[in-house]
Parts: C-alpha cells; structure tokens; sequence
C-alpha cells in the first residue's frame, strides 16, 4: 500500500494475499515459517491470524500438509534444529488450542475440525520427533536401521563346527 516505499509489498502482506487467494499449502508454509520463529512478536500473531484464514478456507488435503511443509522450511531454509523446530510446532498448537490464534475474526483457527487435527497431529508429530532423532543418531552411528548385528553364521541354525 502507500506507506511502502517502492520495495513492494512486505512478507506480511504476501502471505496475507495468500490466505485470501488461498495458495498452496506449500507456499504458505514457506511465507509463514520466517514469523513462526518469533510467534509472541506482533508479525508473528498477525502471521498465525493470516495462517487461520488460509486454514479456514482450504481443502482437507492442503490442510494436511500445511505443517508437514512448515517443518520441512523450518529444517531446512531456516536451519532449525529438530527441537526447536518441534517446540515452534507445538506452541503453534498451543495457541490454537487456547483460542489465541483467531484474532477478532473469530474464524481460521478456532473451529472444531481444527482442534481435533491439531490433538491428532501434536501427538503423532512427539513420536516423529522421537523418530527423527533416532534416525540421526543411526546415521551418527553409522548403523543403517534393519541390519542383523550377529555376524552371519549364528542365523543360519547350522551344526557345523
């Protein structure tokens, strides 16, 4: 609008545009991450207000996906470690769950459906988190997951000496 000076609109505004137009969850993820790692400050409200509004129109698919891809940009564009990236998740959560992430609109986050994917999802994300971690600490290890430990012989129910 008029205010900014010939850089065009700000992150805000995009992602704004983007709940209103509903965009792809994959775009909205990557415009909402850099807001998410400050969720207190005021970009970050108005981004997780924006987010509610995309949420509230989007198909169920798209929904599904938003905080799959929102972690994925956390991991990787925002160099988060997995953590902190499950402890942005979580106080997402948390604030919509408390009813803090609406607004005044009284929209987006606050319905029903909403609730009930975010309890489904927080506790499938804990023991993801579980998972990822044991799969870097695999690849720290250097044990690739499934291989048998015993050397060979001892599986094969052999007599021989």
């Amino acid at each position: 609008g008029p205010g900014r000076t010939g850089d065009g609109p700000g992150p805000l505004e995009d992602l704004a545009r983007a709940a209103t137009h509903v965009g792809s969850s994959r775009d909205v993820a990557a415009m909402w991450a850099p807001f998410t790692l400050d969720l207190e400050s005021a970009a970050g409200r108005q981004a997780l207000e924006a987010a509610g509004r995309w949420w509230e129109k989007a198909q169920d698919e798209e929904r599904a996906a938003l905080f799959g891809h929102l972690e994925r940009a956390l991991l990787t564009e925002h160099q988060c470690s997995i953590d902190v990236t499950a402890d942005i998740l979580h106080e997402i959560r948390r604030l919509v769950m408390a009813g803090r992430a609406s607004g005044h609109s009284g929209g987006g986050w606050q319905a029903g459906p909403v609730l009930r994917e975010a309890k489904r999802d927080l506790r499938a994300r804990r023991s993801r988190v579980r998972e990822l971690r044991w799969i870097r600490l695999m690849a720290h290890v250097n044990l690739v997951p499934g291989t048998p430990r015993k050397p060979k012989k001892w599986n094969r129910g052999s007599t021989a000496r």
